[in-house]
């Protein structure tokens, strides 16, 4: 028993959408007739055939781009991040010399701030660093040793 109703009638749902939300949908194989989809098979179906004769090519997202909010807490990059630039202090969370880890692993050009260095920073920049020690010190890693600097 067929009931008919006019897709304006219908409720809008607002912001309540999912994947699973079932879309009235006419397929036009043949006699017309009514059925439905959910936006998961109706969103892969629009990907799967981008580019084609009956779907412009999709959009995609990139990483490249300026960030221009305030506040942007756990940035990560994908890829290589090429330029970095703060208004303001950057802080380093501090460590001690033995959570580092090893120089190698983190690479040549990775900085951090230790609360244990065994040198003071005056007159010490470059040494090499370990830790035991009294002092603050901001180093660097020079892809062998932890230096001052």
């Amino acid at each position: 028993m067929p009931t008919s109703i006019k897709i304006t009638e219908l409720t809008n749902i607002g912001a309540s959408i999912a994947y699973t939300t079932l879309v009235p949908v006419v397929n036009m194989a043949g006699t017309p007739i009514t059925e439905k989809a959910n936006l998961q098979i109706l969103g892969n179906l629009i990907l799967s055939g981008a580019g084609g004769a009956n779907y412009v090519a999709a959009n995609q997202a990139t990483t490249a781009g300026t960030v221009t909010t305030a506040a942007q807490p756990n940035i990560t990059s994908t890829g290589t991040l090429t330029t970095l630039i703060v208004t303001g202090a950057v802080k380093t969370s501090s460590t001690t010399f033995s959570g580092l880890g090893s120089a190698s692993t983190a690479g040549a050009g990775a900085r951090s701030f230790i609360t244990d260095a065994n040198l003071v920073v005056t007159g010490n920049f470059g040494a090499t660093v370990a830790g035991s020690g009294g002092n603050s010190a901001p180093v660097y890693s020079d892809g062998t040793n932890w230096k001052i600097g």
